[in-house]
């Protein structure tokens, strides 16, 4: 099972990405205010005896409109994913994960971020990017017990909608690598914005609040995707993590960009650990629909 948690966590936590230079002309509608994409994840590997199975489901999100955090006008991106829908997935390994990112609406830098999962246990996290200092702050939530904790900054528990008694402590202050640092989630809001060629090659820092510097984006190439019963023209792109400890942990994501205006992600694919997980687009609903 370890084999499936390792591969799925792979490709799903790419999709949690960085700044775009603001010289590089867009020319790209990018993502639609109040868009929402739903996936299916597919497993094929050594415990599926090389079948397709579908173990979850994944939404991702964009917020209408702007909200205020800590002073700023600032976008909130959604991950939610669930194995919910299917029992056997369920017995195995029951998901419950959502991951929320605040960023600057022209894609510069990131905010906040806040990670939550369920499984057999939970887990519960917050960054902080602290531009004015240069660092990622980043806390976990502790149990509620008679011990003190640090005091959260208030536009934390403000953006995050924590209760008054849930306790945070800080686990590590990382310096940024620059001023314009976004997390994992803004980076593909960001790339969908770009105007991208294939065979050009993208970098890209990012911060986890942990080991991660960055990613190098490489357009591949033009390659058709079929979406909704059509052979949809999209954009096959490779993503590559640098870590402080170097190198990128022998794990690669590939994920096909609809070659439109819209920059739709319309298929995600990540193979390691004996086997491959695959994320496809089912649904594409716009705050209208």
């Amino acid at each position: 099972m370890n084999h499936i948690i390792g591969a799925l966590w792979c490709g799903l936590l790419l999709l949690l990405p960085v700044g775009i230079e603001a010289s590089r002309p867009v020319g790209i509608g990018g993502p639609t205010a109040g868009e929402t994409l739903q996936y299916t994840v597919r497993y094929r590997g050594l415990l599926s005896v090389f079948l397709p199975v579908e173990i979850a489901t994944a939404t991702l999100s964009l917020q209408s409109a702007a909200e205020t955090v800590d002073d700023e006008q600032l976008r909130r991106a959604t991950l939610v994913v669930t194995t919910e829908p299917f029992p056997r997935m369920e017995s195995l390994y029951s998901l419950r994960f959502s991951y929320d990112s605040w960023f600057d609406p022209a894609l510069k830098y990131t905010t906040v971020v806040d990670m939550r999962k369920q499984t057999s246990d939970s887990r519960h996290e917050l960054l902080w990017f602290n531009r004015s200092q240069g660092v990622v702050h980043s806390y976990r939530k502790v149990p509620q017990t008679g011990s003190s904790a640090p005091v959260l900054p208030g536009f934390l528990r403000q953006v995050s909608r924590l209760q008054p008694e849930e306790k945070f402590r800080e686990r590590a202050v990382l310096q940024l690598t620059g001023s314009d640092v976004l997390d994992r989630l803004a980076m593909l809001y960001a790339l969908r914005q770009r105007t991208l060629e294939a065979g050009e090659i993208v970098e890209l820092a990012v911060s986890n609040g942990k080991d991660l510097l960055g990613y190098r984006v490489a357009v591949e190439a033009r390659e058709p995707v079929v979406f909704d019963g059509n052979r949809i023209a999209a954009l096959r792109l490779s993503f590559t993590p640098r870590f402080t400890s170097g190198g990128g942990r022998d794990y690669l994501v590939r994920v096909w960009l609809s070659d439109d205006e819209r920059r739709l992600p319309l298929r995600f694919h990540s193979s390691r650990f004996g086997g491959a997980i695959e994320l496809n687009l089912e649904r594409a609903v716009d705050a209208a629909g």
